[in-house]
């Protein structure tokens, strides 16, 4: 055993400093995958643990803290399991890291009971750049090892080590938009989810729902004549509404979650709305028919830029509700703030064909038939004048006196 120790170990240098010698890769996708240890048996890594076979642990421990402590440092351990059980080994952030901070990137290996034979390995499938073979069938009844390494030798630090043989167990997931399903930890994981623990039932529903103006049914009331500052998170929204490519939030579609607002404004309402999404690329619109988003859409704004204010300014054309949508360019939610000004015009003198004077807003006096006379204009004195019409019968009664 000494010497296939020794071989295994000077193979795994050999391919770690080689490794460490590249640049490392971009990682391009985030599985959001995490572990809880339900239930589960947590042991302190033991040294010395640096040749194979290592330290002995069961499937279902966590060895936790562990710790790749001096460069080009390799840790082992070894595990009994079933042909066909589904084996699972993943590390993560360590809970208790004693050495100060986690190593962040780590390399495994999964082989077989001669210290030799690599049967899976992995680098970046977990957390981060943290590493995860996910179920991997057991080929044979007996001993396996473990390895696991930094994925450049002058990394160090601490991480957590998870063993899991067999059926992973199910539970409750809670999926964006309140949505409950009965997934392993895994792929509760991978789906955007949070796990909330083995055997956890989706009766009743765990899960949070979207609040009431997630939708335009339930759209928060802004008050005409007002202004204000709005503060929230859309993580637990959903998408609901996109005014589509070409659409009036300059032309983009928005496939983010988003929350509503609605608000009851008259003609020559002066309206003036500065959005962010702090974390994504947000935008925003305001449309008159929830249930036709691009055909009603009658403003917007989206400049394409992860963090920055999006304005609106827009006079009111047409006395009615007009929704405001808060959305974001970028798929899922984060938090936003929202400052707003509804400018009212101050009503002014209208004058109607008899003479008599109202003071009312400029839209309203059109739709009764007055003149609008004008910003800062009253009443007082009566601006208005009786317009004089000659009677038909006047050319007629003229000339019967000729």
């Amino acid at each position: 055993m000494r010497f296939v120790s020794v071989f295994c170990i000077l193979s795994l240098l050999v391919l770690g400093l080689a490794s460490a010698a590249l640049a490392k890769d971009v990682k391009t996708t985030e599985p959001n995958w995490h572990w809880n240890a339900f239930g589960r048996s947590i042991v302190p890594e033991q040294e010395p643990n640096d040749t194979c076979p290592g330290q002995a642990i069961n499937c279902g421990d966590t060895v936790d803290p562990a710790c790749l402590c001096t460069n080009g440092d390799y840790d082992w351990y070894y595990f009994n399991a079933n042909a066909g059980e589904s084996l699972t080994i993943a590390t993560f952030d360590a809970a208790d890291c004693s050495y100060g901070s986690g190593v962040g990137d780590t390399y495994i290996y999964l082989y077989a009971n001669d210290c030799s034979t690599v049967l899976a390995q992995d680098d970046d499938s977990g957390p981060g750049f943290y590493s995860l073979i996910n179920a991997f069938t057991a080929p044979y009844t007996g001993q396996y090892e473990v390895a696991v390494r930094a994925y450049s030798s002058s990394e160090l630090g601490c991480y957590t080590l998870n063993i899991n043989c067999g059926t992973l167990l199910t539970g409750a997931c809670c999926l964006p938009g309140g949505v409950c399903q009965i997934l392993n930890q895994i792929d509760c994981g991978n789906s955007g989810g949070t796990y909330q623990g083995d055997n956890t039932s989706c009766s009743p529903n765990p899960c949070p729902q979207p609040p009431a103006n997630d939708v335009c049914s339930g759209a928060i009331v802004l008050e005409r004549c007002t202004a204000g500052s709005l503060a929230d998170n859309t993580v637990n929204y959903t998408n609901n509404y996109d005014p589509g490519s070409g659409g009036c939030s300059s032309g983009y579609p928005e496939a983010g979650n988003d929350a509503v607002y609605v608000c009851d404004w008259n003609a020559g309402d002066i309206i003036d709305m500065t959005y962010t999404q702090l974390n994504l690329d947000g935008a925003f619109y305001v449309v008159t028919d929830c249930s036709n988003i691009a055909g009603s859409c009658v403003v917007g704004a989206d400049d394409t830029v992860t963090g920055q204010a999006e304005t609106i300014h827009y006079t009111v054309p047409t006395t009615g509700t007009y929704y405001i949508i808060l959305d974001s360019y970028t798929t899922g939610g984060g938090p936003w703030t929202m400052d707003y000004t509804f400018t009212c015009p101050a009503p002014q003198a209208c004058c109607f064909a008899d003479g008599h004077c109202e003071m009312q807003y400029a839209a309203d006096c059109r739709a009764m038939g007055g003149q609008p006379q004008g910003n800062g204009t009253t009443c007082d004195p009566n601006p208005c004048h009786v317009v004089a019409t000659q009677p038909s019968t006047w050319g007629h009664i003229k000339g019967s006196y000729r």
